[in-house]
């Protein structure tokens, strides 16, 4: 039995926080478990044994975090040192339930959760649609509807928003048209399109890195393509790619993606609160352009996040280290300040207390496992500054392209071929 394992299960014992019982519920209606097992499994005995036998006798999951705290301790344990990990879960556990407008909430099979992934976690990846080129040795069958009447059906499925069956249909019509390599640009090109308006944005970015040597582009299709990944970056909130992307796509002037490609730009730059350099990019928009009008409405506010209130993490953190809670109720998180200093006061007043007495051993043993919730006390406290200058800008951001009356151009807009 490893010490960080057995760290781990007496911090849980007193929080109550299990996915076992979301799985047996589920498993008992035939439905899939999602406690958290999209990010893996976070395989740990200690923690499995706490999960499978102590959480029940408890109450079961009363955790109201997803993934839960206990599963949210196995990944950290999985994927980092036990100093970091165990100082991560306290830090997990003296926000768990706390400040829940801070989060978003997500329904399960299991119920309605607060989404609050590990940090390790990217996400969980979504079955994409994958073309297997037509080995040379192969002879498919002669089509016996017209080629036209084909691709218009797959047409027809797409405008109807039916963008699976559409992608099928597409693939199709690419394994039998191996002669039309322009057609088959723009069958794959509609393909790409649909995993991004059907929201399947990973899927959408594994398909074109797949397929890009395929599509022999045109410098026109090949500033759209490059338009397309940017707004998948950006839909994924991987800002510094989609600019690195929609930069590398070598879109000039004369393109007619031009304007679009600095829009999004724009607004990849903003995301990362870098504010002049967005202004530069919606600058170069032409008044004449779609988004002539948007680009200048943002551009005029711009200026304006730089005066945004801000919370400084180092402040925060040293706030934190000399009276635990200070740095969260500095953030904005009083709830929080207020659980961070109850528990840390709990465990200095216990230590005190065991060397009065000469009780070295629950001294040590205290202090032990007491350092990882007072440094994540202060990592914490660290983050939750960074996490309110986030929110202060983002909410910024949020109503400039809501008052701008930009956000479905955003997040749905496809240019039809």
């Amino acid at each position: 039995m490893s010490i960080r394992g057995v760290a781990m299960a007496m911090l849980l014992v007193f929080h109550g926080c299990s996915g076992l019982q979301q799985k047996s519920c589920a498993q008992a209606l035939g439905l899939k478990w999602r406690a958290g097992e999209e990010y893996g499994t976070g395989d740990n005995a200690v923690l499995g044994f706490y999960q499978r036998w102590i959480s029940p006798v408890k109450g079961g999951n009363l955790c109201p975090m997803h993934p839960s705290c206990s599963q949210y301790g196995k990944l950290l344990f999985q994927s980092q040192a036990a100093l970091p990990a165990y100082i991560g879960t306290c830090e997990r556990l003296l926000r768990c339930g706390r400040e829940l407008y801070l989060y978003k909430m997500v329904e399960l099979q299991e119920g309605f959760r607060w989404h609050d992934p590990p940090p390790i976690a990217s996400g969980a990846n979504r079955n994409t649609l994958v073309f297997h080129p037509r080995r040379d040795t192969a002879t498919p069958p002669q089509l016996e509807t017209p080629r036209g009447a084909e691709e218009g059906f797959a047409d027809f499925l797409f405008a109807n928003g039916e963008y699976e069956r559409a992608s099928t249909e597409y693939l199709r019509l690419v394994y039998y048209g191996a002669a039309d390599t322009a057609r088959q640009r723009r069958h794959l090109q509609k393909i790409a399109d649909g995993l991004y308006l059907s929201a399947d944005y990973n899927g959408c970015i594994k398909f074109i890195e797949r397929h890009r040597s395929r599509f022999n582009l045109h410098p026109n299709d090949k500033s759209a393509l490059e338009l397309l990944l940017g707004k998948t970056y950006y839909q994924l909130q991987r800002y510094d790619q989609a600019i690195t992307t929609l930069q590398w796509s070598g879109v000039t002037p004369h393109h007619a993606a031009y304007d679009e490609t600095q829009f999004m730009l724009g607004l990849s730059h903003a995301r990362l609160y870098f504010w002049d350099t967005a202004a530069e990019h919606l600058a170069k928009i032409r008044e004449t352009s779609s988004y002539g009008t948007m680009a200048k409405n943002i551009s005029t506010s711009l200026n304006k996040g730089q005066s945004l209130p801000t919370r400084r993490p180092w402040v925060a953190g040293t706030l934190s280290a000399v009276i635990p809670g200070a740095g969260y109720f500095y953030a904005r998180r009083p709830n929080t300040a207020v659980a961070s200093f109850l528990i840390n006061s709990l465990i200095f007043w216990t230590i005190r207390d065991a060397v009065k007495d000469k009780n070295y051993g629950l001294a040590t043993t205290t202090a032990f496992f007491g350092t990882g919730w007072y440094l994540g006390n202060i990592k914490g406290s660290r983050n939750a500054a960074r996490q309110f200058n986030a929110n202060v800008r983002d909410q910024f951001l949020e109503r400039l392209l809501e008052n701008a009356a930009m956000e479905h151009n955003v997040s749905t807009k496809i240019q039809t071929q």
